[in-house]
């Protein structure tokens, strides 16, 4: 029997914390990290292979190890990051343009920062995960609840394999889409780390549900308890991360999966990079006051972005409220009413028209993949109509104009 909550909305899942409590909560998730108990769970997984991205390190100790690795990279990662903020209707559009890969190579400047750490106001995506896949807990034959997690906040850095660990023979492995181990090349390029709620997704599910039989005592799992045991955890949850090679282009993905919502990620850098009358969004400073006296103010550990969109390019509200609306679990962020023809991706697209050349090696002006607003073609008042779209090109054997034809 399959238990899911098809009622629960993303309201009930996540509500996102005011942007100022953002810089708490890194120091929080860095000092999570630093904990050995921490260090053993990422070392199960390391030594599961559940990861996506791996150190593999040779001896008995080598699982351990691995986890020592990620988890002090990743209070790396957070101790360097510049904080964001993304609001309900920036995600929204991003996850909106983010459904279709970007066409552009992974490019180093459409990284809003060297480092950073960003909290999303609804979740960017969600993936599906049982009982079965829970440490510690034998799985009820006659029940296996379903839960979406949310995913809600991601952090980055430029990274390289080949990044030396001191005293440490490390090879990284990543997990194809085949399942397999393979080497990751060595080359440099973007580690994204996702997170989750605090539960996970648990408090989606109805506090009775049960989940399992704990291996040690024997004694029943439900959701309530996980939701109550997370309450001693850090604010959000480390679920999966991803990483984007320099140069190389974007693949073609399953939703519901690391590299999808990458796409979502690298969309909103592009959206934020995006200027003049072209552009999509703004951006909003908020500072945090430090609760520490003589302590000296770091605008980058105490100051929040918020991105929003502009006042133009908003939705109506109405819109957003239909869309909330329309969200479950499963798809926790809708778009189809606040962007009911998504925008598009146009690549190579002049950004300074005014001093234009077709010449690469000579021109002034910068050409890169620039995102456009979709429009409604046709009456207002009608319903839309998507269907698919037709190319006519003419047969080999047919002359055309260009060929002196008529």
């Amino acid at each position: 029997m399959s238990v899911v909550c098809p009622d629960a909305t993303p309201a009930d899942a996540w509500r996102a914390a005011d942007p100022l409590r953002l810089p708490a909560w890194r120091t929080h998730l860095r000092d999570y990290f630093r904990q050995p108990h921490v260090h053993e769970r990422l070392a199960l997984r390391a030594a599961a292979w559940h990861e996506s991205q791996t150190p593999y390190v040779p001896g008995r100790s080598g699982p351990t190890t691995a986890g020592r690795i990620l988890a002090r990279q990743e209070v790396q990662r957070l101790d360097d990051a510049r904080l964001y903020y993304a609001d309900e209707d920036m995600t929204a559009l991003s996850v909106a343009v983010g459904a279709k890969r970007p066409e552009e190579p992974v490019s180093i400047d459409r990284m809003p920062s060297p480092a950073g750490f960003q909290l999303f106001a609804t979740p960017l995506g969600s993936y599906t995960a049982t009982s079965r896949e829970m440490f510690g807990v034998d799985p009820l034959p006659e029940e296996t609840p379903t839960l979406h997690v949310p995913i809600v906040a991601v952090s980055w850095s430029i990274w390289s394999p080949t990044d030396r660990i001191p005293n440490t023979p490390v090879s990284w492995m990543y997990r194809t889409a085949d399942e397999e181990q393979a080497k990751i090349p060595d080359s440099r390029g973007i580690w994204l780390t996702y997170y989750s709620t605090r539960s996970m997704g648990f408090e989606l599910l109805p506090p009775e549900t049960r989940l399992g039989t704990e291996i040690r005592s024997r004694r029943a799992i439900t959701a309530g308890d996980q939701v109550r045991q997370s309450k001693g955890h850090a604010p959000l949850s480390r679920v999966d991360s991803f990483y984007l090679p320099f140069g190389k282009p974007f693949h073609e993905t399953a939703p519901h999966c690391a590299s999808y919502w990458t796409q979502a990620v690298y969309t909103a850098w592009q959206l934020i990079q995006q200027e003049g009358p072209s552009g999509w969004t703004e951006t909003e400073d908020l500072t945090v006051r430090s609760k520490s006296p003589g302590r000296k103010r770091d605008p980058q550990r105490d100051t929040v972005r918020v991105i929003r969109l502009r006042p133009p390019r908003r939705p109506s509200r109405e819109a957003t409220e239909r869309d909330r609306a329309a969200a479950d679990s499963e798809n926790p962020t809708r778009y189809t009413h606040r962007f009911p023809v998504p925008p598009y991706r146009r690549p190579n697209a002049c950004w300074n028209s005014a001093i234009h050349s077709d010449d690469p090696k000579t021109r002034l002006c910068k050409h890169a993949e620039q995102i456009v607003a979709g429009s409604i073609r046709g009456p207002k008042h009608l319903p839309l109509r998507v269907g698919p779209v037709f190319k006519l090109t003419p047969p080999p054997d047919e002359p055309t104009a260009a060929d002196g034809g008529l």
